[in-house]
């Protein structure tokens, strides 16, 4: 089992169905803050039942990024994300460039009503 730790529901539902797509046998969970030391109790948790992964965005706050890999160590394998996954999955539908959009998770919800219906391309 693989244990991924993301940021918020849209990457959990990313990673979910890359999982689903390649057949992983992936669990999500999600951050709750931007404590590393609260990241180091999960972690240490799930590590025992398998490898740790944790998808941390770098946009925002690089310093956290390095804050958290330290503090982990080698309890799990943090990897930089270096545009949030809203921008990746914006990029794919061909809806956005990246860098034209400030807020992804909110053209996210643009064009998907609640329920998951496309809009506006």
């Amino acid at each position: 089992m693989i244990h991924v730790i993301v940021e918020g529901p849209s990457d959990e539902g990313f990673v979910e169905g890359v999982a689903r797509r390649v057949g992983a046998a992936v669990r999500v969970y999600w951050m709750r803050g931007n404590r590393p030391g609260d990241l180091k109790k999960l972690v240490k948790t799930l590590y025992s039942e398998g490898k740790v992964i944790v998808l941390k965005d770098e946009h925002w706050n690089p310093n956290l990024v390095d804050s958290v890999e330290s503090e982990l160590g080698r309890l799990a394998k943090v990897i930089r994300v270096r545009c949030s996954i809203e921008s990746w999955i914006l990029i794919g539908l061909c809806a956005e460039r990246s860098e034209r959009c400030d807020d992804p998770e909110k053209r996210l919800k643009e064009l998907f009503g609640s329920e998951g219906q496309t809009r506006g391309y």
